[in-house]
């Protein structure tokens, strides 16, 4: 049956008609370089195995956790129509990662979203003065990043030329 919405789970937040495609590309920003994990709505590819995205968090004193979890989009699937899509930039939080929000890129793609998001790769820190400059780093680049990541993708320079074709410039959140 239909589900019913709810303030947890609105009616919006389930996946969407489109089977999902990504792709992880690396740009240099400055002198630094952010990996870019990029959604997008895609043919449905019956043999195809979906993406595991992996990560290690670590955190100052204590052991380095493995992350993994397999969610929907496959890797180089073919984008799904010769339509234009919006694109939607995400940009995590101090401490996260591309794949931090993969549930939502996929949602996204989903329903007829490009979705690239950022790896700001935010410096490591092991005491109080090397998180006062790994911090203080994230005030001086984040929008620097966001910028720079946005105008290549909105000329073609970063994502795969199919995909990159599909984006509609005038729609971007």
């Amino acid at each position: 049956g239909a589900r019913q919405a709810s303030a947890e789970m609105p009616a919006l937040s389930g996946l969407g008609d489109y089977a999902v495609g990504t792709e992880y590309r690396e740009m240099t920003v400055g002198t630094r370089s952010v990996g870019v994990r990029i959604w997008y709505p895609a043919t449905r590819a019956a043999s195809a195995l979906p993406t595991t995205y992996r990560h290690r968090h670590a955190l100052p004193g204590q052991r380095s956790i493995e992350l993994a979890a397999t969610g929907i989009a496959v890797a180089g699937a073919s984008p799904a129509t010769p339509l234009k899509y919006p694109l939607v930039l995400i940009s995590h939080g101090y401490g996260g990662w591309a794949e931090h929000f993969s549930g939502l890129g996929e949602a996204l793609a989903s329903r007829g979203y490009i979705v690239a998001s950022i790896d700001h790769r935010d410096l490591p820190f092991s005491d109080a003065a090397s998180f006062a400059t790994s911090f203080g780093t994230v005030l001086l680049t984040r929008s620097s990043d966001q910028q720079q990541v946005l105008h290549a993708l909105l000329t073609g320079r970063l994502a795969a030329p199919a995909i990159a074709a599909r984006i509609d410039g005038s729609a971007v959140g």
